[in-house]
């Protein structure tokens, strides 16, 4: 233990306390603490001599000088000793303009002297104005504008605005001002800026061989110099003319026809005719001239042209393997030369073949086999046969093949399939502990592998423990514990014991273990429960604004958590502020405005301010704000007050057919709305036209034409044509039109005068069967209608045919065969072919046909004759016990009915290790054997006729009963269990009774 001092604050540290709990009595001297919100506090603290009479018990009182304790103070948070002086300042800020009151204060004996309360005070920042949006600073100035706008050629009017503390000099209120633009001028439609040149005409358009008058105009401030008013001229282009429906340009020449066609051989006759500004020399009419062309040939209703070539046929089928004979036949003039008539020859189809049932085409391939089945593990022999006109090569007549299924086998009663495997174990029971002995069997067609004969295997049980009088199953677990109960925050140890075969693991005793009830605690005489809480406060009271720090207390097993020592707090009342010298009260608000005066159209912008504990929120200084009055404006001279409207134009002067546009403009705060600078407008008058020297004045027509000529059955095409304002509506260039006279026409060398007909043939001759095509061509305006060219026609005589080296006449008929043989069981297929003008009805190409005779099968290498049997089997080998299951197979024309594979089979010996017990088994009685009964078991001798056979399977038991009666020898019954250990019986138990065997 000891103790220090500083001044007259001294701190007694005991053993064991810290400053924190010396803290914990800072109000016990019962004298008032400052403080001011959120800025200073003050408070004392002292563990004094008053405290220490009141508990003279007090770990920190016992011992110690009373005498040499005084109390310190806080200012602002921060602990000031005894005698100590500080500065206080009677607000924390003051407006612009003001000054910062202050005072020193001593601390004595824990008070303060002296009333001001804050230890540092501001002055407030100088106010800024607000011009047009733009905050401007305290000192600074800006430039300002009488007006928002002034006319092309005034001057803007400026002055300088200074701010002072919210408040700005001057009076203009424009951030900004714009000179007028010298306004555009129009020219129909296209806009032509101020000192800016236009091309105008005088004319829109002038008759072919004048001039266009133009004219240079210039605007200047929205008026254009100068009268024309046409923005284009177009000299009128030279007339062109009309020919045949095309247009010829002025200039341009065409070649024209006497005629539009001339016989074939004949030459066409033609002149140039030129156009001269819509007339066209010459007087020929016909665009075109056709030489009449040379007839065309019909060769079975194909048309040949003159000069063409065709290739024609003597017959439309010839055999298979024969050839077709062509023939080159030319047109001339619509006659052909040669003789042959058919389009077409086509050689006959060769036969195809018939394979159980199914056609084969020739050419194609079939797969065909020996035998329709083979033995399990026999491979199927094929051959490819290919059908040759109707004729398959190759002997096997099989159409499929299958591999026999291979046998299954028995294990303990149940069917194994060829594959497939079974677990077998080498005994049916093994103790705890111990493992079951398996291998997997396979079947192997009819044959198990290995030599385990159990089909299951049991293991033993396993034993169970005990544990506090409880019993535990093998493998089950307990919770153990290692003793019944444990001190209050301590944890019960516990332990898992499991049960192996009858022996428990680990070595904890206990079934189950409980935890002591914690401690209460003491605060302030109330009784705490451990884990409640309890409120505590660091001190009694607080200044206004300042907050009761508090502590929550925790007891924990006899022990408070913290070091707060009082049970309540309460805040001290707040003061008020004061505003352009008038009295604010705390929580009262103000309304303050940011200047005295804004712009025409701008808002005074306000602020509430309230006071709060002597502080005023915001920063706006003014008590009231004016808003300044609206300016006027200027236009073409004349003054527009705020408000007031006047009506301006876009030009001076528009051309005719346009309207002049108005704008109503406004004048807003000394800026004008809208852009028209013009006061007044005036419209152009309307302009004539020029039609071939005449002149048409505006809304006047004339009747133009599009050519000066049309050929005989046109019409000539008139156009009324308008004159609006120089401009002729329309494109007809002709003042008159004459309609030509109509033309003759030429048919081989014959004039056919215009609406005369003439009859013509589609060819000179035809075929025999067709008919000639005749046609009545009618002449118009120098065209013949129609296509014949031919002016007679004759029919040709009919064609025979030619089959298998045989002519057949016109209408003949022979018999033909689908093919030259046919499979054994089939019918050959006939077909009548006619003759009808050279082609021969049907398809068949065989002129005879016959059956083949019955295939033998083959079975294993045996021949076996179409009708004959053989006797087949399902495996060649089977099981020990089993039977060689067979089936009759017949041969039909190659194929074999049935399925089974096998020629022979033969049945497996006993599997290994297994016993052969020969039946019956008997017993027989014996007295004189040593005086006394004895029963004696005999297997009966191989050569007994009622001897029967049973196989036992190596491990397998069996337990045999039997009684039999003797005549008149009494009765000899007993039991007998026996069993097979490898290839040998071992009897394990018998009894008998006496008599005989039957």
């Amino acid at each position: 233990m000891g103790l220090f001092f500083k001044k007259n604050l001294s701190f007694f540290l005991a053993s064991g306390f810290s400053l924190g709990l010396l803290i914990s009595f800072q109000n016990c001297s019962n004298k008032m603490n400052f403080a001011t919100p959120n800025v200073s506090e003050f408070s004392s603290m002292a563990v004094g001599e008053s405290f220490c009479e009141e508990n003279p018990m007090d770990p920190t009182c016992i011992g110690r000088d009373k005498t040499v304790f005084n109390k310190a103070c806080y200012f602002n948070g921060v602990m000031v000793e005894d005698g100590e002086w500080v500065e206080g300042y009677r607000q924390s800020s003051v407006p612009y303009g003001h000054s910062c009151e202050s005072e020193r204060r001593q601390c004595k004996d824990g008070a303060w002297t002296g009333s001001y309360n804050f230890a540092s005070c501001s002055v407030g920042e100088a106010a800024s104005c607000l011009f047009n949006g733009q905050t401007i600073a305290h000192g600074q100035g800006v430039s300002a504008y009488q007006n928002s706008s002034v006319g092309f050629g005034s001057d803007c009017v400026t002055e300088n605005r200074v701010c002072n503390n919210g408040v700005l000099s001057g009076s203009y209120n424009y951030a900004s001002c714009l000179v007028g633009a010298a306004s555009s001028c129009l020219f129909n439609g296209q806009t032509v800026p101020h000192g800016g040149t236009v091309t105008a005409f005088q004319n829109s358009s002038v008759a072919y061989g004048a001039s266009c008058v133009s004219q240079t105009r210039t605007c200047y401030n929205g008026a254009l110099s100068g009268t024309y008013n046409q923005p284009s001229c177009n000299v009128g282009a030279a007339a062109s003319c009309q020919f045949n429906g095309r247009a010829v340009a002025h200039g341009e020449s065409v070649v024209a026809f006497q005629q539009s066609s001339v016989a074939y051989g004949a030459s066409c006759t033609s002149q140039t005719r030129t156009c001269n500004n819509g007339a066209l020399s010459g007087s020929y009419g016909y665009a075109s001239c056709t030489p009449g062309a040379a007839a065309s040939c019909l060769f079975n209703g194909q048309t040949v042209a003159h000069n063409e070539t065709i290739v024609a046929f003597q017959n439309s089928t010839v055999a298979y393997g024969s050839s077709c004979q062509p023939q080159s036949r030319q047109c001339n003039n619509g006659t052909l030369s040669g003789s042959y008539t058919f389009s077409s020859c086509q050689a006959s189809q060769p036969n195809s073949c018939q394979f159980n049932g199914q056609t084969i085409a020739h050419g194609q391939i079939v797969t065909a086999f020996q035998n329709s089945t083979v033995a399990f593990g026999s491979t199927c022999v094929s051959e490819q046969r290919a059908c040759n006109n109707g004729s398959l090569s190759g002997s096997y007549n099989v159409a499929s093949c299958q591999v026999g299924a291979a046998a299954s086998c028995q294990f303990n009663g149940q069917t194994v399939a060829h594959g497939a495997s079974v677990t077998a174990f080498q005994n049916s029971t093994v103790a705890y502990g111990g493992t079951c002995v398996s291998h997997q069997r396979t079947c192997s067609n009819g044959v198990l592998s290995g030599n385990y004969n159990y089909g299951t295997c049991e293991v033993g049980a396993a034993a169970s423990c005990l544990f506090n009088g409880q019993t535990i199953a093998h493998g089950q677990r307990v919770t153990a514990f290692q003793s019944a109960n444990v001190a209050y925050g301590a944890t019960c140890n516990s332990q898992e014991r499991v049960c192996t075969n009858g022996s428990l693991s680990g070595n904890y005793t206990a079934g189950s273990c409980t935890v002591n009830q914690p401690n209460s605690c003491t605060f302030n005489g109330q009784t705490i429960a451990h884990n409640q809480n309890v409120t505590a406060f660091l001190a009694s009271s607080v200044a206004y604004g300042s907050t009761c720090t508090s502590q929550a207390r925790t007891c924990n097993n006899g022990t408070l958590s913290g070091q707060y020592t009082f049970g309540s707090c309460v805040v001290g009342a707040p003061r008020s502020c004061t505003f352009n010298g008038q009295t604010v009260t705390h929580n009262q608000k103000i309304i303050a405005y940011q200047s005295a005066s804004v712009a025409y159209g701008s808002t005074c912008t306000s602020q509430e301010r309230t006071c709060s504990d002597g502080t005023l929120s915001g920063n706006y200084t003014h008590a009231s704000c004016v808003v300044n009055v609206a300016a006027s404006c200027s236009f073409n001279g004349q003054t527009v007050a705020h408000g007031a409207s006047v009506t301006g134009y876009a030009t001076s002067s528009v051309p005719y057919g346009s309207t002049c546009s108005a704008q109503t403009r406004t004048c807003n705060n000394g800026t004008l709305s809208g852009t028209s600078a013009y006061s007044s407008c005036s419209v152009t008058p309307a302009a004539s036209c020029t039609f071939n020297g005449r002149a048409v004045a505006h809304g006047a027509s004339v009747t133009g034409y599009t050519t000066s000529s049309v050929p005989y059955g046109s019409t000539c095409s008139a156009q009324t044509r308008t004159c609006s304002n120089g401009t002729l509506s329309g494109s007809a260039a002709y003042s008159s039109c004459v309609v030509n006279p109509a033309a003759t026409c030429s048919f081989n060398g014959q004039s056919i005068a215009h609406g005369g007909t003439v009859t013509a043939y589609a060819a000179a001759s035809v075929p025999f069967g067709s008919s000639c095509s005749a046609q009545t061509r009618t002449c118009s305006n120098g065209t013949l209608s129609g296509t014949n060219a031919h002016a007679s026609c004759s029919v040709a005589p009919a064609a025979s045919c030619s089959f298998n080296g045989q002519s057949i006449a016109h209408g003949g008929s022979v018999t033909a065969y689908a093919s030259g043989s046919v499979p054994y069981g089939s019918s050959c297929s006939a077909q009548t072919r006619t003759c009808n003008n050279g082609s021969l009805s049907g398809n068949y190409g065989a002129a005879s046909c016959s059956v083949s005779p019955p295939a033998s099968c083959n079975f294993n290498g045996q021949a076996v004759a179409h009708g004959a049997s053989v006797t087949a089997y399902a495996a060649a080998t089977v099981a020990y016990g089993g039977s060689c299951t067979s089936e009759s197979r017949t041969c039909n024309n190659g194929s074999l009915n049935g399925s089974y594979g096998h020629s022979s089979c033969t049945v497996s010996g006993p599997p290994e290790g297994s016993c052969e017990i020969r039946h019956p088994i008997g017993w027989w009685g014996e007295q004189t054997r040593n005086g006394t009964m004895h029963c004696a078991e005999f297997y009966s001798p191989a050569a007994n006729p009622r001897i029967t056979t049973t196989i036992m399977m190596n491990g397998q038991t069996v337990t045999t009963r039997a009684g039999y009666c003797g005549s008149g020898n009494g009765a000899c019954h007993g039991e007998m269990t026996y069993k097979c250990v490898n290839r040998a019986m071992v009897v394990i138990s018998s009894y008998c009774r006496s008599g005989y065997e039957p």
